[in-house]
């Protein structure tokens, strides 16, 4: 492409996209594709439409270090990929990723401005994930190994396998849930603001607690059957509300596999009422743990 090309309606072409000088206005206008998206010197205007890939394994590759959408939607032949080569190392989506058929390689940086939402196929994350609101996971896999997320909205999974290897999820935002109709476990799980849980969790090794957040018939778990887990910044601010006016709402489950101090920091609506217990000699205890509400 080279001058200024102002899409006028909706295109579907079944081979590549090449920018290499020039812009590209999509202004509303979708576009959908089965090749290789390539930036090298040219501007990608999205507006408010959608771009869509489709067909069998391509990338979205090129001299330049980012490209930029409004929405992104996956849409590939089943076992089919997308993934980001040459130069591009970062994807910026300023509205919503939808991946409904296909795999995705992320790229080492990927911002997603309102939501994220994964039916199916297999997300591989290769370095850092910013949501500006939801997370969805409804089928598929969700795979982390050490990269990092940070979503500002709700956490959702409704069927999705989601391995967390030894990544950091921290969820932001006053109001949020976490929620679904699946389980979840995190290895370092970040709360700030207000949160509360419907759907019990596992958080392998550290809860940073920067948030008060409320059990709703749900179990959260610190640790496992080996790993002691912890729980930091925890105060009177911030606590998990496990009762409400001395009824149960949910459980702090924290397992205890050495001889220290465990702190449950619990309490109600009203009142932070924090559970210490310290193990002094474990007696050849094996997979234990505590609970409390």
């Amino acid at each position: 492409v080279g001058g200024e090309w102002t899409l006028m309606d909706g295109i579907t072409t079944t081979g590549n996209i090449t920018l290499t000088a020039g812009t590209l206005l999509a202004t509303s206008n979708d576009i959908s594709f089965p090749g290789t998206w390539t930036s090298s010197g040219g501007v990608f205007t999205p507006g408010t439409g959608t771009v869509t890939f489709t067909g069998n394994s391509t990338t979205i590759t090129g001299t330049d270090a980012s490209e930029n959408f409004y929405n992104l939607t996956l849409n590939k032949t089943a076992g089919q990929s997308l993934s980001c080569g040459g130069s591009i190392a970062t994807l910026a989506i300023a509205n919503n990723y939808t991946q409904t058929l296909g795999n995705f390689s992320a790229p080492a940086t990927m911002t997603v401005g309102t939501d994220f939402t994964l039916t199916t196929g297999t997300y591989t994350a290769n370095s850092s994930l910013t949501v500006g609101g939801d997370m969805l996971l409804t089928a598929g896999t969700y795979t982390a190994a050490a990269n990092p997320a940070t979503i500002n909205g709700d956490f959702t999974n409704n069927g999705s396998t989601f391995s967390a290897g030894t990544s950091t999820f921290t969820l932001n935002g006053s109001g949020y849930n976490i929620n679904g109709s699946s389980n979840s476990t995190f290895y370092n799980l970040t709360l700030s603001g207000t949160y509360t849980m419907s759907t019990s969790t596992v958080v392998e090794n550290t809860l940073d607690l920067s948030a008060k957040l409320t059990l709703d018939d749900a179990t959260l778990t610190i640790g496992t059957t080996s790993s002691n887990g912890s729980i930091t910044n925890y105060s009177s601010a911030n606590y998990i509300v496990a009762s409400d006016i001395g009824g149960f709402i949910g459980y702090l489950k924290r397992y205890i596999n050495s001889n220290t101090s465990y702190v449950c920091p619990i309490g109600d609506v009203d009142d932070y009422t924090p559970l210490t217990f310290t193990l002094n000699s474990n007696g050849g205890l094996a997979s234990s743990y505590i609970t409390t509400y």
